[in-house]
């Protein structure tokens, strides 16, 4: 074995490669798990089926009359939540796939929270493709 004693700035330059090695292993990893499939922190979820929950809060005559203003339409006679995925703000965020009158939509809406009274107000709906 070669034992050649190595000068104090060999050795503090090979341990500062060796510890700029082990930090950037550490980032690509955590880089790499954070792009996989996860829900962010503050962000979107991933759409899931509507449960009774998200129906029973988008099943109001009043929620059918802000649909019916953003489609374009007097009125609705059939709004369909298929799927839905929502972000916690001061209220939630929601972005829906629904059927309104048996055509398919893309629907965002935001649900104040329950003490402003306020009720829920859509800010756009879309023809889905």
């Amino acid at each position: 074995p070669n034992l050649t004693p190595q000068s104090p700035a060999t050795s503090l330059k090979m341990r500062f490669a060796s510890t700029l090695f082990c930090v950037l292993l550490l980032l690509v990893s955590v880089l790499s798990l954070s792009s996989a499939n996860m829900a962010v922190v503050g962000g979107f979820g991933d759409f899931k089926p509507a449960d009774d929950d998200v129906k029973a809060r988008f099943g109001g005559d009043g929620v059918k009359a802000s649909v019916a203003a953003a489609v374009g339409a007097e009125s609705v006679d059939t709004f369909e939540i298929i799927e839905f995925k929502s972000q916690v703000v001061a209220g939630t965020n929601y972005e829906l796939k629904a059927k309104v009158d048996g055509v398919a939509y893309n629907i965002k809406a935001f649900a104040p929270l329950p003490h402003t009274g306020e009720p829920i107000s859509i800010s756009s709906a879309e023809k889905a493709e």
